[in-house]
């Protein structure tokens, strides 16, 4: 069985994707691989290379990868990316200053306060600025949910919705309590969510958009689910009316 070492603790992991894993939590920083990279070799889907191919097959359509916008609308293969706006160093908006977003970030993550010990701290911290006819600039708690609730920094709004049961009942015996219990649900928008990590600058190295098969000599590499068969095979399809043929 091929193993991959470490070169700084001689730990043998059984794939790349393991020894990567290694190096990040136990040292911190990638040292380097056991196996030069120039040997690890990258193979992504042939069909998936911003062109769009159509085949004349009745009662099907034919689809491939295509590079497009945040829309969707498909662009030339060569576009530059889009460069996300930055904030200026003095902007610590939805926060009104530097000492505000300080606060914020001591009281909810930090010192964990609970909602009447932020009030009390707050109501004490008002009374000392009085005189000078200043106030905080955190108010209340409602006001810190407030500012932190509007930060658009890859935030993703909670929602909620409620769910109960609404099939049939026995009519003899009492139900199950699940039946007749309503559930109280919080989430995100899973879209959302996956635009936001996509868009993020931070990841752009460590993301791979398409899926490929990765080869050390003859063997197979797999890491994540771009590197794996199921991905390979979804990423080219005839689409008929009735029902998917993948391959």
């Amino acid at each position: 069985m091929l193993l991959f070492t470490c070169p700084q603790c001689d730990r043998r992991c059984k794939s790349l994707s393991g020894l990567k894993r290694h190096q990040n939590s136990v040292h911190g920083d990638d040292p380097g691989l056991s196996i030069p990279v120039a040997e690890l070799q990258k193979l992504y889907h042939p069909n998936l290379n911003g062109t769009y191919n159509v085949l004349d097959i009745p009662l099907f359509s034919f689809s491939s990868g295509r590079r497009c916008d945040r829309h969707g609308v498909s662009i030339p293969p060569n576009t530059a990316p889009e460069v996300p706006t930055t904030k200026a160093d003095d902007d610590w908006s939805p926060f009104t200053s530097r000492a505000g977003f300080e606060l914020a970030e001591f009281m909810f993550t930090d010192a964990e306060l609970s909602q009447k010990k932020i009030d009390k701290l707050l109501e004490l911290w008002a009374a000392t600025l009085v005189p000078h006819g200043d106030s905080p600039p955190i108010t209340s708690h409602q006001n810190l949910h407030q500012q932190i609730d509007t930060i658009d920094l890859g935030n993703v709004r909670w929602e909620n919705t409620c769910l109960k049961y609404k099939g049939p009942l026995p009519m003899t015996t009492r139900p199950p309590e699940w039946k007749t219990t309503v559930y109280d649900v919080w989430y995100r928008d899973p879209r959302q969510v996956i635009m936001n990590i996509l868009a993020s600058p931070d990841l752009k190295e460590h993301i791979d958009y398409a899926p490929y098969q990765e080869f050390y000599g003859e063997k197979r590499q797999y890491s994540n689910v771009m590197s794996g068969d199921w991905s390979w095979r979804q990423s080219v399809c005839f689409v008929h009316p009735m029902f998917l043929l993948s391959f």
